[in-house]
């Protein structure tokens, strides 16, 4: 069964392709770790995915930046939400963990 956010994950993916983006995939389940080291490593200017997830990255941000660790966020310029819910955008509004990122949520 195709729920609204499996459409909205598999059309967001199929938006990427057809226009010849990078997709990079962190690792096969959800590790924040992986998430960050990519999004560094790889220099990504988007990160889609769900605000749980999010908080998560976030936390591993946090915990990296409190034991001195350096992270450059600088190409990082849209993270997008497939779903609804206030948790993510008030947390980022609030922290500033990552500059230069807009969220936007999707709504049904």
């Amino acid at each position: 069964m195709l729920t609204l956010t499996s459409a909205r994950l598999v059309l967001g993916n199929l938006a990427a392709w057809s226009h010849g983006s990078a997709i990079v995939y962190p690792s096969e389940i959800y590790d924040p770790r992986a998430i960050v080291d990519a999004v560094v490593q790889e220099r990504c200017t988007a990160l889609h995915g769900v605000p749980t997830h999010f908080l998560g990255v976030l936390a591993e941000v946090q915990r990296r930046q409190q034991a001195g660790e350096e992270l450059d966020f600088s190409r990082l310029r849209f993270i997008s939400s497939s779903c609804g819910g206030t948790a993510f955008p008030d947390r980022m509004s609030a922290g500033q963990e990552l500059p230069l990122v807009h969220p936007s949520q999707s709504s049904s």
